[in-house]
């Protein structure tokens, strides 16, 4: 008989990593992009009150923090959830403030869903590979330049001066 768990930490090695979530807005959408380190399926399909998004990763092993990104508010996007669903499918599910079309394109290492931005301009937000962390740059007030001046006192005790 063969061991079962030593089998399957094997099998979920030899899987993709879902390994980074961002959202941000792009031409007036909002575009979920999904990245993995390799070849997997995609199967997505939609769910009602609330609306949700629902998008399975086959073929991947989630390698994400455990956090969840329940507080986003941007872009149409109220919150997102990944959850390893099956042994080899990661589940993502966007919950949306609407009802939207979307479109789901493949480029090398990303899944990208867009859809039109039904909430106007918004912060990029990312987490795990390429994250892109927001950084406010507040300048630095300085204390106005004063001239300097050099005074000489020759031949002038220490004490005096």
């Amino acid at each position: 008989m063969i061991p079962l768990m030593p089998l399957l930490a094997a099998v979920l090695s030899l899987l993709t990593s879902l390994n980074g979530l961002s959202l941000a807005p792009v031409d007036g959408r909002t575009d979920l992009t999904i990245r993995v380190d390799g070849q997997v399926t995609v199967k997505d399909y939609r769910l009602g009150d609330p609306e949700r998004l629902v998008i399975d990763v086959t073929g991947a092993r989630k390698a994400l923090p455990a956090d969840p990104h329940d507080d986003l508010k941007r872009g149409g996007v109220q919150s997102i959830r990944v959850s390893q669903f099956q042994p080899e499918v990661v589940r993502v599910v966007a919950t949306l403030a609407q009802r939207v079309d979307y479109r789901i394109d493949r480029r090398a290492g990303e899944i990208h869903v867009s859809f039109p931005n039904p909430a106007g301009p918004f912060e990029p937000w990312s987490v795990g590979v390429g994250e892109k962390r927001v950084v406010r740059v507040t300048p630095v007030r300085r204390a106005p330049t004063v001239p300097r001046i050099t005074v000489t006192f020759e031949k002038t005790p220490i004490l005096d001066v």
